[in-house]
C-alpha cells in the first residue's frame, strides 16, 4: 500500500516518428532520444503492484513540441490512460511554464508552489488543517498559487478523473 511519487523536471520533446522523450534542461533539444521515453515511465506504471498509488508530477516545458503538437497534454494522455496513476503537470495547451530566481530560488512556479504545499500550506490553506497533507489538498493549492504567482498565465493541468482520487502525500512540518 505505498504511493509511488516520480518527479520530472526539464523539456518534453518528440523525434521523428513523435515519440515522446523526457529530456534534462541542458540537453539538446534536436537530440531526444538522448532522453528518457515516455513509454519507460508508462511500462512502470502499468505493471506495478496494483496496491500501489501512483503519483507523476511534470514540470515540463514543451519548447520542443513539433509541428504544434502539445507534449505536456500527449504525456499527460499517455501516461494516464490504462496506468491508473494520477499525472499532475505544470501548464496545459499551449502555455509555457515560467521558471524565474523567485520562484524558491530558481525553481519552475510548478516546482515552488509544490513545495510550499508539500511544506503544510496545501494543508492549512485549501485542506482541512490536520496536519497530513494529501493529493486533493496538494492539487488545489497548487492549482490556485501557480496561476497567482504567474500572473494567471500558468495554470497547471490534471485529467478531472483523477480528482476523484485522494490519498497521503506527506505531513505539514509546521
Amino acid at each position: 500500500e505505498d504511493t509511488i511519487v516520480l518527479f520530472l523536471a526539464g523539456h518534453g520533446v518528440t523525434d521523428e516518428e513523435q515519440e515522446l522523450y523526457f529530456i534534462t534542461h541542458d540537453a539538446d533539444l534536436k537530440k531526444p532520444y538522448t532522453g528518457m521515453s515516455v513509454d519507460r515511465f508508462r511500462n512502470y506504471l502499468e505493471n506495478r503492484p496494483l496496491n500501489q498509488n501512483a503519483l507523476l508530477l511534470l514540470d515540463i516545458c514543451h519548447s520542443g513540441a513539433a509541428e504544434g503538437r502539445v507534449v505536456a497534454d500527449d504525456a499527460v494522455q499517455n501516461l494516464t490512460e490504462g496506468t491508473g496513476a494520477v499525472v499532475f503537470a505544470s501548464s496545459s495547451g499551449s502555455e509555457q511554464p515560467f521558471e524565474d530566481e523567485s520562484f524558491g530560488g530558481g525553481h519552475g512556479a510548478f516546482t515552488a508552489a509544490l513545495l510550499e504545499g508539500l511544506r503544510g500550506l496545501a494543508d492549512n490553506k485549501a485542506g482541512n488543517q490536520d496536519g497530513l497533507i494529501s493529493l486533493r489538498e496538494t492539487v488545489l493549492f497548487t492549482s490556485t498559487r501557480v496561476p497567482e504567482m504567474t500572473g494567471g498565465q500558468q495554470r497547471p493541468t490534471i485529467p478531472p478523473l483523477a480528482l476523484s482520487v485522494d490519498y497521503p502525500l506527506s505531513r505539514a512540518s509546521n
